[in-house]
């Protein structure tokens, strides 16, 4: 299956903890019946959803990734009057350092593709302490099952139908950190993985994906 993904990066720096801001102050200038931008629904109900508009800190600026048919909505956004943003009260003038757009084909095959993800929030409270009870060889299993979880609620966001079993297997845990994400302290991964679904670069995977968690990336690949 093909779909498009956009890419935008703009020439306000910004770390991890910024991309909040940085999302809000989006969400604020395009307005809450642009639902894709914040993920609130209109009745001011949260979107159960994937997040197809995702806002990222790529190379240390913000950034927003747009999937599949929320690439059309971007328009909200380059259709304003101006590109002045209000972030935490500070007016910034937002210019665009790059633009990638184009198509990416997702797939489940027999290779197996390796990637990293970086702050990857996998654990809610309460497999957190099913987490803390088990072996290292059961937490492993277990953050494995929870990934392969995370790639399917992306296919499902993006109307992938994958139709082959997907297989995955966690190289290495370079990092485990404890990260601030909506005023609660959570245990985060930095994780080599492998898998034999081919998924596009900079797309967010677990919790907090529309805040710039959880972000994939490309390494070799490798034939199994």
């Amino acid at each position: 299956m093909k779909i498009r993904r956009l890419t935008i990066q703009f020439n306000h720096p910004a770390n991890l903890q910024g991309v909040s801001a940085f999302r809000g102050a989006i969400a604020s200038k395009i307005g809450k019946e642009h639902s894709w931008f914040h993920q609130h629904l209109t009745d001011g109900n949260l979107a159960y959803r994937y997040p197809l508009i995702q806002y990222k800190s790529i190379n240390s600026f913000s950034s927003i990734v747009c999937l599949s048919h929320a690439v059309d909505e971007i328009h909200n956004l380059f259709n304003q009057d101006n590109w002045e943003i209000n972030i935490k009260g500070k007016k910034v003038a937002l210019e665009i350092e790059n633009l990638d757009l184009g198509n990416v084909t997702l797939q489940v095959k027999e290779n197996s593709y390796q990637y990293v993800i970086k702050n990857w929030l996998a654990l809610n409270d309460k497999n957190y302490k099913r987490y803390k009870e088990y072996s290292d060889i059961d937490q492993l299993d277990m953050l494995e099952k929870i990934l392969i979880g995370n790639i399917l609620a992306f296919a499902k966001g993006v109307g992938w139908e994958i139709d082959k079993e997907v297989k995955l297997r966690i190289l290495n845990i370079v990092k485990v950190k404890s990260l601030r994400y909506k005023n609660t302290q959570l245990m985060a991964f930095d994780v080599d993985f492998s898998t034999n679904a081919f998924l596009p670069n900079f797309i967010g995977l677990g919790k907090g994906v529309s805040h710039g968690y959880g972000v994939i990336n490309h390494k070799k690949n490798t034939n199994r």
